[in-house]
């Protein structure tokens, strides 16, 4: 029995280690990595859980794992997003040249311009991108500098980061994850 209970603390302290170094992971990496069967590893992350360990997060279909470090709801939200290459893409090449239109994301990455909608539409839902250049005539109807602007930019939606500096920041913070 003793012998039974060194094993559970040994794969527990595995699973916290992989946890620790990669807050964030969604529990089916988790499995893949340490390479335990899945219900295995659920059994063992409910006992760290419980135990008050780790925590817990559902996010659509996936259950993300975090240690008990203070990541704030925007951290998290820049993990989740950061964890897709093709999000994770965008915010490079966002934190590169300032701005891009949907069209010039497509083209840089190679997707289709419905993919990069898509991940576009969750980098706005977070708020880690902001909308720039998205104006109508009436708005600025008094402002020839809009109005210039609207005519070079063609009306397109230009997006860009909200706060270069917290993404890059973060993401020094978190450099090997994301290497």
């Amino acid at each position: 029995m003793e012998k039974n209970n060194e094993s559970k603390q040994h794969t527990q302290h595995h699973i916290y280690t992989l946890i620790i170094t990669n807050p964030g992971l969604h529990s089916r990496e988790l499995s893949r990595q340490l390479q335990i069967p899945y219900s295995t590893l659920q059994y063992h992350l409910k006992c760290l859980d419980k135990q008050g360990i780790i925590q817990r997060e559902r996010t659509g279909k996936f259950l993300y794992c975090y240690g008990l470090e203070t990541l704030s709801i925007d951290e998290k939200k820049i993990l989740f997003v950061l964890r897709n290459n093709t999000s994770k893409r965008i915010i490079l090449y966002l934190l590169q040249y300032g701005r891009a239109s949907q069209s010039e994301l497509a083209r840089h990455l190679k997707k289709h311009p419905t993919t990069i909608e898509f991940h576009l539409k969750k980098l706005l839902e977070y708020d880690i991108v902001k909308l720039n250049g998205e104006t109508t005539d009436q708005q600025h109807q008094n402002d020839p500098s809009t109005i210039i602007h609207l005519h070079k930019s063609g009306n397109k939606r230009y997006y860009q980061l909200k706060d270069n500096g917290h993404v890059q920041n973060f993401m020094k913070k978190y450099k090997d994850l994301f290497s």
